[in-house]
């Protein structure tokens, strides 16, 4: 798949709120729901406060280079990349959000 794309900020709010949401894409769509939610030691604070999309830096600190290419992330967190190679279970990338 080429020009692919993943909202990063929108996987981090859906994560952190605990809704249901893909958490594996492939270049045909989502895969893998995860439907766990969120489980807090806390029952008064069953979801973890998330930050503004303008209030985050996002990086790329790992990948594959065998397996995606062309990666773009943009100041709203769109991640744009394509799928060169075939993926294996070592085929990662690390995505790090940065407070600005």
């Amino acid at each position: 798949g080429t020009s692919l794309s993943r909202d990063l900020y929108q996987d981090y709010v859906n994560q952190f709120s605990g809704v249901p949401f893909h958490i594996a894409h492939g270049a045909t769509g989502g895969s893998q729901l995860y439907n766990g939610g969120v489980i807090s030691s806390d029952a008064t604070k069953p979801a973890i406060a998330v930050y503004e999309k303008h209030e985050l830096i996002y990086y790329v600190t790992y990948y594959d280079p065998a397996v995606f290419g062309n990666l773009s992330i943009s100041a709203d967190g769109i991640l744009t990349y394509d799928i060169i190679g075939t993926g294996t279970p070592q085929a990662t990338m690390n995505i790090v959000f940065v407070i600005k």
